[in-house]
Formats: structure tokens, sequence, C-alpha cells
């Protein structure tokens, strides 16, 4: 391969009622708001980024549409990882790679979100049922602004382990 995964930039849990969830990431493990509760029409969900600050956050999203993917996956799953995303060394390159294997794109570096755009989606059917972003970059709204000659610290370090 011509590109690798340098970190892991967040992931997110798909969750049936974020009030509830977060009141008990709050009490179990001392997580606090570092985002307001936001609302995205466009995909169906209520969003809050729970954290400690910019080293280690967890993005939740509860469906607010019963008929787009992250209310189905509710449904057909329950609470879960929805999307988990890396930072890649070279989005262009992992596409092509991608491409030439025949994986599945949710949307393809010409598709990519303006706030996204240096980033593609593999399609959760290719992935075992959760959407994977490949990005060049760190989740941008939790991470402080750096002084003009620093680079941004990863936002999760030393990750040892994950499950679905």
């Amino acid at each position: 391969m011509s590109w690798k995964i340098a970190d892991l930039s967040y992931v997110s849990l798909a969750v049936p009622n974020l009030e509830v969830t977060v009141a008990d990431y709050k009490r179990v493990f001392g997580l606090d708001e570092t985002t307001p509760v936001t609302v995205n029409r466009a995909y169906g969900w209520l969003r809050v980024i729970l954290g400690t600050g910019a080293e280690c956050f967890q993005e939740l999203l509860q469906p607010t549409n019963d008929t787009l993917p992250l209310a189905r996956f509710v449904r057909d799953k329950g609470a879960g990882i929805y999307v988990t995303s890396f930072v890649i060394d070279d989005v262009a390159a992992a596409a092509r790679d991608l491409q030439a294997k025949g994986v599945r794109f949710a949307t393809g570096p010409e598709g990519a979100r303006p706030d996204r755009v240096h980033a593609i989606w593999i399609h959760p059917r290719a992935t075992t049922g959760v959407y994977i972003e490949l990005t060049e970059h760190l989740l941008e709204q939790t991470v402080p602004a750096p002084a003009s000659d620093l680079k941004p610290e990863p936002v999760l370090k030393n990750v040892s382990y994950l499950a679905a």
C-alpha cells in the first residue's frame, strides 16, 4: 500500500437517548460536554462531544429522523460504534488503492462534505457495519488552536484496544 494509518481521529457512538448517555458518561467517566448539543437535519442526528480536554473525547450521536441511516443503525443494532475515523498520510493514494480493491465508498474524495474536504468515507457494508472515515487531519472542533509555529497534538494517544 502506498498510504498508511497514522492516528485515530475519533469514534462516534450511536445512542438512542443523548440525555441519558451524557448523564451516564458524566457520572461514570467524569466526561464533560466540550461542545453544545447540535442538530444536523441533513444527517438526522443530535450531536455532542464529551471529553476531558484535547487529549480525550467521545462523540455521541442520537437519531432524529427515523428514515436515515443512523436511526436504522440504532433500531437494528442498538447503541454502538457508528463511525471510526483514522488519520492517514495520503487520502488520494488510499482512494486509488481502495477503489482498485473494489471497496465500496459512502463518499469518495469528489463528494466530500465542505468541512471534511480531505476525507473519504467507506460504506459500512465494506467494514462489517461501521462507517470508516479516512482523513488527513484530526477532528478540529475539540483541539485548541495551536500557536502559529506548533503542530496540534493528536486528540487520542496510545489507544490500545477498541471493540465493536
